[in-house]
């Protein structure tokens, strides 16, 4: 599509930049979403459905809506991912990376955007970081993922942010 209007994402530096403006906007539009009176009403559902209910949510509407934002999102992103690899296969998402995907965001924060995006990093770099200890990665890996659940449950950023938000 965009080789017929002139322009072709040859290089990884064009494929950076169209990933960063996705990035950012999809940032933006969480965090727009977040502070919506939709955003309220989500975070009521995930308070208590039952609650939310009560004072006038109409769960089903809202459970759906989300739903196919999440999948609007998905759409987007895999396609550029598609673009970006020229094929798909089932092994882009194997059992693995899901469990992977939602290891970014439990360590970053569940319920923080900018959480995901710092699960998203170091989970990505965490890696490299830990092949120094050669055939121990996994333990390494594992020993961390167990701290960060135990001592912070909420999440990295979550955690952090009340411990040094109080002191402001």
């Amino acid at each position: 599509c965009l080789g017929r209007l002139g322009f072709e994402l040859s290089h990884e530096m064009h494929w950076y930049w169209v990933v960063a403006l996705l990035l950012s906007g999809s940032v933006w539009a969480s965090l727009n979403l977040i502070n919506s009176p939709f955003g309220r009403a989500l975070r009521a559902l995930h308070g208590s459905e039952v609650a939310s209910q009560v004072v006038g949510v109409d769960v089903v509407r809202y459970k759906v809506a989300i739903f196919v934002l999440s999948a609007v999102f998905a759409s987007v992103m895999g396609s550029v991912t598609a673009h970006y690899v020229g094929f798909v296969t089932p092994s882009l998402a194997d059992f693995f990376h899901s469990i992977e995907l939602v290891t970014m965001v439990v360590i970053g924060g569940m319920a923080s955007v900018y959480g995901s995006l710092v699960g998203a990093v170091l989970l990505t770099a965490l890696p490299q970081a830990l092949a120094t200890f050669e055939g121990w990665e996994t333990v390494a890996f594992g020993a961390i993922l167990m701290g960060c659940m135990i001592f912070m449950p909420k999440g990295l950023v979550p955690t952090l942010a009340a411990k040094f938000g109080k002191g402001q």
